[in-house]
């Protein structure tokens, strides 16, 4: 009987992971088909030129701070920077590091640089998918309506649509849902693990700010917390 019991809980625990692989993976699937959409036209997104014509012109004045063409996304656009950077240092042995050249090809190519921050943004989204899914597995025993969830916050139009874009939105709306499941779990425990989510929550409270400042309204996590 103790056998049967076991063997059933393990069965029904493998039918649950691989369902959560099956979501994740058709959620990969949906949101980074048509990533490359609008290429190799550069204006599909005002957004977009911002964190790849920035970073190039920052990148030939061999200067990390961006200037007056970056009105926002500041995180988005040092994540991009720095991916940049390691492209271009992978592609420069190619020119024979002749540092003109490589400009002038990247002034011709320059479409498929507006990749990185749509990848971005999709990587965004499915680390939030994975987070998501870990935070309802603790508050919600019954799979189909954890799954149904999951699919509703997800797999809409919405998501799908911006989720593949090289916006500043998406990148920001991760960074404050991100901080809300944290300070959530923080209320939801006591002692040093709330200290320790409540700490993450408010490193991406000031993450999801910096980056954007429209999304200051996050600060009331703080107020949230403390009374």
């Amino acid at each position: 009987m103790g056998n049967n019991f076991v063997t059933e809980a393990r069965a029904s625990m493998i039918f649950r992971k691989r369902i959560d692989t099956i979501l994740l993976f058709l959620f990969f699937i949906f949101i980074s088909a048509g990533i490359w959409h609008g290429l190799p036209l550069k204006n599909i997104f005002d957004d977009e030129m911002y964190f790849v014509g920035g970073v190039f012109r920052n990148l030939s004045q061999f200067s990390i701070l961006p200037g007056k063409e970056i009105p926002y996304g500041i995180i988005f656009y040092y994540i991009n920077f720095f991916i940049d950077s390691v492209i271009v240092g992978l592609l420069i042995p190619f020119f024979k590091f002749n540092l003109g050249a490589l400009k002038d090809w990247m002034a011709l190519n320059s479409h498929y640089f507006y990749l990185v921050p749509r990848i971005i943004s999709t990587l965004s989204f499915i680390f939030l998918f994975v987070l998501l899914n870990k935070f309802l597995q603790s508050k919600i025993k019954e799979n189909s309506t954890r799954w149904t969830i999951l699919f509703v916050t997800f797999f809409n139009l919405i998501v799908l649509t911006y989720g593949k874009t090289g916006k500043v939105w998406p990148l920001a709306t991760v960074l404050w849902i991100s901080s809300l499941t944290f300070l959530f779990l923080s209320l939801e425990t006591n002692g040093e693990e709330s200290k320790k989510n409540f700490i993450i929550s408010s490193i991406l409270t000031g993450l999801c700010t910096s980056n954007f400042a429209l999304m200051s309204f996050s600060f009331i996590n703080f107020p949230i917390y403390y009374l």
